[in-house]
């Protein structure tokens, strides 16, 4: 095998001696780079000079012959000695930082974290940033839909959408979750020399390599784009990442590293190994300029605002139905992808433990898993602070106000609030505590007062049982039995029952579900006395309903100060969408009834940021057309009082070049909600007028184009659009076809009503929704709340995180990461290549060295500051020679 490997050898021998290091290279990487937006396309075949083998001498530990194959060209020999000196240097930057220290990952939201400290110091980082530069532009532009490539992913695409969702007309945006990570490294030890027999690096989408750990719990979620990535582009990345000269520089330092990691897990009794190795003494090794790796960062983010492409093809609109409304022309949008989304760049990867990295598939020879930042940048005490929980009663607010039917059945037994309840219970079951689930439906004081009104001689104690019956949270006790098995106990949903009356009736590692809490009069008083019940005998307070955390009521803010109240993963997840949403949305879609419910979050959103939109849409919209002198008949939600708010905020914001308060231009509009109903679509630049008596009940066709048009990827929807519920046929077009786009480009969607229209499969297909990245928010009040500014009561009751029962709070691998729901960026990350390494040893065992302990003791006194390498000769040399007859084949 090594005979056919290695055609013409140079061995390098160089002494390690009290002399100055070679000049480094100049950082010319950056001038080579290409230009933001510039199209990167695959390049030639290139064999690149490679440190293929090392030489220890027994004897001496400050002598090295490094075997150096010079490549595909021919080249002098000054040009070979400098490439050479430049690939010791990895060697040694690869010897002196700590494996897990060397990855890079270039993101316009982690500029402190883009390199580790000490690589950022040396040669070999600032070319690794360098060679994650290319990466991006280059998976950007092999899907660029008019290069033969770019045509072959899209076809693949749209085909494939067909088939699932039964249209092609959608916007998919692509990704850019790459990683480069070493997957296997061969070599073959004989006498005092180590040669590399293969090497070869593996390309993924960061889904794939999550799902190699056993710690993976949820299934996968990719995408069409992800499916169709693997197939066509990742191979096409591959290849050049391992052939092409755009990556030459990666697999020179990858060699490098490999014989590095070599030698400091086999050789552990060198000098070197012992007083240099895993030190960070980047001393000889650095690079000149300090200043290029911020160059690099800063024409990273000038190609990351411009992008490598954002196509743009114009499609006919589909229409709502076979009358044949719609036929708008809406553009198609493709992305460039090049960069990801701003979920996708939020955080940067560590490597997980030893013990995690064992559960990876033994036939897989090498792979980064990472774990994920999930700290709470909110400061409260989470699930993780509470301790040993076994035996004690741990009381959990849940935000089950679901959806009922008529007859009393859930109206979506999957409904998230249910569901996304699950991780919560799970921890706490599976650590023994005696879990008691508290929640409330509806409002069952105003129904009760609705019955009296229409029932003059009901008595209030019958109208309370008929409430009762109708709200109560068995249906919620029935879904969660299913979900949950035997450790679910049931109670009798009509009694007065307290935690502590049923402490001795469930036993570790079981949960129930008490009544309805707005049955009880103190709870929304937040009367001292009904929370005193409530958790007497209680150990801790869990609150996992941020649908709920507006309010100030008993069940949320009244746990005593003496008990830990910490966060569920539900609350910790949403809370954490909260500030992103906070931080990072540029639009936002608007709907429901009443302007006066939502000016206040639409305008601390759009005094926040310039540069903010919010486009406008339901009844609400009615008001501000008023507000523009619009005749909207009959429509709802025009009082005077939502009409006189409107025309505040449009003077507000819409008084420069650009309005930043969009209102429809068109509506569909009904004469009856009964039979015989007639639709039409009203177009106000055309100046067409609401009929006489008529509804306005959807956006038009028109509006949804131009709606659709704006949406990006940190768009922000709360309400729908029309009555889509009451008017399926009629009134559907806008919020149906604006959830699609949140789906398709993976936006927010904030809780209440949205929620409802998003788990409506007329209006969302299940199969795009279990495609769909976009991140829920099942509160709505609250969200709207949050966004305004105001303090959120259900956060601000619970434990600071200072008072955290355990000294310290630690991240619990990808078990934390699923429930952040948070995403990671790809990048170049070579931190386990000792776990890719694979040693073939000769029949005398391998390298052997000698060391004085004398000469360690020296060494450690006066230090290695100025001991370093320099290739002192270069000698023609047989590799036959240094393995004889016994080379692998």
């Amino acid at each position: 095998m090594i005979n056919r490997l290695i055609v013409s050898i140079i061995l390098f021998a160089f002494s390690i001696t009290s002399i100055n290091f070679p000049t480094a290279v100049q950082a010319s990487t950056l001038l080579g780079l290409p230009a933001a937006g510039t199209m990167v396309s695959p390049s030639p075949s290139f064999e690149p000079a490679l440190i293929k083998g090392l030489t220890v001498h027994q004897d001496n530990p400050f002598l090295f012959d490094f075997i150096v194959d010079p490549g595909q060209f021919k080249v002098s020999t000054k040009v070979l000695k400098d490439q050479a000196d430049r690939m010791i240097k990895y060697f040694f930057a690869a010897l002196t930082i700590p494996d897990k220290d060397i990855w890079v990952n270039l993101s316009p939201y982690e500029r402190d974290r883009m390199i580790p400290a000490s690589l950022g110091q040396t040669a070999m980082g600032r070319d690794l940033l360098a060679q994650d530069y290319m990466l991006k532009q280059l998976t950007a532009s092999l899907i660029y839909p008019q290069k033969a490539l770019g045509k072959m992913f899209w076809n693949k695409v749209y085909s494939k959408a067909k088939e699932m969702y039964g249209t092609t007309q959608i916007p998919v945006n692509t990704f850019n979750k790459v990683w480069v990570v070493p997957q296997k490294a061969g070599i073959y030890e004989h006498g005092q020399t180590a040669f590399i027999v293969e090497g070869h690096l593996k390309v993924m989408l960061e889904e794939d390599y999550l799902a190699m750990s056993k710690h993976q719990r949820q299934p996968s979620t990719s995408t069409i784009g992800s499916q169709i990535i693997r197939q066509i582009i990742l191979p096409q990345i591959e290849k050049e990442i391992n052939e092409g000269k755009n990556f030459a520089t990666l697999r020179q330092i990858f060699y490098a590293q490999v014989l590095a990691v070599w030698f400091k897990r086999n050789i552990k009794q060198a000098l070197l190994n012992q007083v240099y190795a895993n030190k960070s003494t980047v001393k000889g090794i650095e690079q000149n300029d300090s200043k290029t790796n911020e160059a690099i960062y800063r024409q990273y983010l000038k190609a990351y605002k411009k992008g490598v492409f954002n196509f743009i093809q114009e499609d006919s609109f589909p229409p709502l139905d076979g009358e044949g409304r719609g036929g708008v022309m809406v553009p198609r949008k493709y992305f460039s992808g090049g960069f990801g989304s701003v979920r996708d760049l939020a955080l940067i990867t560590e490597p997980l433990s030893d013990k995690a990295m064992a559960a990876i598939p033994k036939d897989f020879v090498f792979s980064v898993v990472t774990k994920f930042n999930a700290a709470m940048t909110s400061a409260k005490m989470n699930l993780s602070d509470l301790g040993d929980v076994y035996g004690k009663i741990v009381v959990v607010r849940e935000g089950y106000d679901v959806a009922l039917d008529k007859e009393g059945n859930l109206v979506n037994p999957n409904d998230p609030r249910i569901m996304e309840s699950l991780p919560t219970i799970e921890y706490l079951t599976s650590n023994g505590a005696k879990v008691v689930l508290i929640a409330h439906l509806g409002r069952p004081n105003e129904e009760i007062q609705k019955l009296l009104l229409k029932n003059p001689g009901m008595s209030k104690a019958e109208a309370r049982n008929i409430v009762f019956m109708q709200m109560s949270l068995d249906p919620v006790s029935a879904r969660l039995r299913e979900l949950l098995g035997k450790k679910f106990k049931p109670f009798n949903s009509s009694s007065q029952t307290m935690p502590i009356d049923i402490a001795d009736e469930i036993k570790p590692g079981e949960v129930t579900l008490l009544r309805n809490l707005r049955f009880y009069k103190g709870e929304e008083d937040n009367d001292p006395g009904f929370a005193e019940a409530l958790f007497n005998g209680v150990y801790a307070y869990v609150n996992d309903a941020p649908s709920a955390n507006q309010r100030g009521h008993a069940s949320i803010v009244g746990a005593p100060a003496e008990i830990p109240r910490v966060m569920g993963y539900l609350t910790e997840k949403e809370m954490k969408i909260l500030e992103e949403v906070h931080a990072k949305a540029k639009m936002a879609i608007i709907g429901g009834l009443k302007v006066k419910d939502k000016i206040g979050m639409i305008r601390q959103f759009l005094k926040a940021d310039p540069q903010r939109r919010v486009l406008i849409g339901g009844a609400m919209a009615n008001a501000f057309l008023q507000a523009q002198g619009i005749d909207i008949q009959r429509s709802l939600g025009a009082d005077s009082e939502n009409v006189g708010i409107a025309k505040t905020l449009l003077k507000e914001f819409n008084q420069g070049p650009d309005n930043r308060i969009e209102i429809p231009m068109d509506v569909v509009a009904v004469n009856n909600f009964n039979r015989h109903i007639k639709s039409r679509n009203i177009d106000f630049s055309k100046a067409e007028k609401v009929p006489k008596d008529w509804v306005i009940v959807d956006i038009g066709p028109i509006t949804t184009a131009v709606y659709i048009k704006w949406i990006k990827e940190t768009t922000f929807w709360n309400g729908p659009m029309g009555a889509y519920d009451r008017l399926p046929k009629y009134a559907s077009y806008g919020t149906r076809n604006i959830a699609r786009a949140i789906a398709w480009t993976n936006g927010f969607v904030g809780g209440g009503d949205s929620l409802a229209a998003w788990y409506n499969d007329s209006i969302l297909p299940p199969g795009l929704r279990a495609d769909s990245k976009a991140q829920i928010l099942t509160g709505g009040g609250a969200t709207l709340d949050y966004l305004e500014g105001k303090p959120l009561p259900g956060i601000e009751a619970l434990s600071d995180a200072s008072a955290a029962m355990t000294a310290v709070h630690t991240t619990h691998g990808l078990d934390a990461a699923m429930r952040t729901n948070a995403d990671v960026k790809g990048g170049i990350d070579l931190s386990r290549q000792d776990a890719a390494l694979r040693v073939e040893k000769d029949a005398d065992g391998g390298v052997k060295v000698n060391v004085d302990p004398a000469l360690i003791a020296r060494i450690e006194h006066e230090g290695l500051s100025e001991i370093v390498p320099v290739i002192i000769n270069i000698r023609p040399a047989d590799i036959r020679t240094l393995f004889g007859t016994s080379s692998p084949q």
